[in-house]
């Protein structure tokens, strides 16, 4: 059902396959370590654009998935699980922005998340992958990743707190929600979102985590090291010895 095709992205050589032209189809850059995660109708045209783009250029390999069952909304949709699943497997380092995550509606998609399972387990013995879906959803990795599709009301939130840090004029911004609506994955894609934002590049970014277990899941993200991340205690500290040394002013 599924077939993987590897190619040399360095030195430009993919094969001669007709699809590689003109069908919807996945592609995983890679260099033994970080790994970038894409769809394109025109793969090799894609990697044509790639090849010119300095961010791209650490990668050496590249792994083309085709399929005959594929069309662009699948496509789209794989990569989003991709992106998210491979996040949490840990085997390599996604360098994807998470911008572009959405949970859409397809024809058939209940159909298609079932095949998905068997494109995954195609992954793992190629060795692209390690842990089995079933391990990586019951990960913390997973169900922090700053890759979770938002629902629409966590993506109006998404926005509008970030249209309030582009106008610089509110100091305060609270997210109302009950128990599991999704606030702290909320936070989560912000903190991602912001740091690969090159508009907010000069800002401090700190995320104060309630719980241990969580604080040392969001520690292990490698782009969590633009980031301050401290305990709840931690803060309490910090804000009342600010409160001392501006009372001793």
């Amino acid at each position: 059902m599924f077939k993987i095709i590897e190619g040399d992205f360095k030195n430009n050589i993919y094969g001669n396959e007709e699809y590689l032209d003109n069908w919807p189809m996945l592609y995983l850059l890679e260099n033994g370590k970080q790994i970038y995660i894409g769809e394109s109708n025109h793969v090799k045209t894609r990697m044509t654009q790639h090849s010119s783009n300095v961010e791209k250029k650490i990668f050496d390999k590249v792994h083309f998935i085709y399929s005959k069952i594929f069309n662009q909304s699948v496509t789209f949709d794989y990569e989003s699980k991709l992106i998210q699943y491979i996040v949490a497997d840990e085997l390599f380092q996604v360098t994807n922005k998470n911008s572009g995550i959405a949970d859409k509606q397809y024809y058939k998609k209940q159909e298609y998340d079932k095949k998905f399972e068997l494109l995954w387990r195609k992954l793992q013995r190629e060795k692209l992958v390690k842990h089995s879906l079933e391990e990586i959803e019951n990960s913390d990795l997973f169900k922090y990743s700053p890759y979770k599709e938002l629902n629409d009301n966590q993506r109006n939130a998404v926005e509008t707190i970030i249209q309030k840090i582009r106008e610089e004029n509110t100091n305060r911004i609270v997210i109302n929600g009950m128990p599991g609506s999704g606030k702290t994955i909320v936070a989560v894609y912000l903190m991602k979102y912001l740091t690969d934002c090159e508009e907010f590049k000069n800002k401090q970014i700190g995320f104060v985590v309630p719980q241990t277990s969580l604080r040392k899941t969001m520690i292990s993200y490698w782009w969590m090291k633009h980031i301050v991340c401290i305990s709840i205690k931690i803060y309490l500290i910090w804000v009342r010895l600010r409160k001392i040394v501006k009372n001793l002013d």
